[in-house]
């Protein structure tokens, strides 16, 4: 939020995942942040699967709920 993007994240068993939607220079911003992970935290790797530009799809950003 505080990057002014939109997206989601979710947690799963072994992984977290998200899309990310926003400037260029914010997304790499955002990754790099992944790369450090929060406050007592392990980041094993991060993945990019996917990249393309789009026309602005969303508007906010959430936390997707664990079933």
């Amino acid at each position: 939020l505080k990057l002014g993007m939109t997206g989601w994240v979710k947690n799963t068993d072994d992984k977290v995942e998200t899309v990310l939607e926003g400037e260029k220079e914010k997304v790499e911003k955002m990754l790099e942040l992944c790369q450090e992970g929060p406050a007592g935290s392990w980041v094993k790797e991060v993945k990019v699967l996917e990249k393309k530009e789009i026309k602005k799809a969303g508007s906010s950003f959430f936390i997707v709920k664990k079933n």
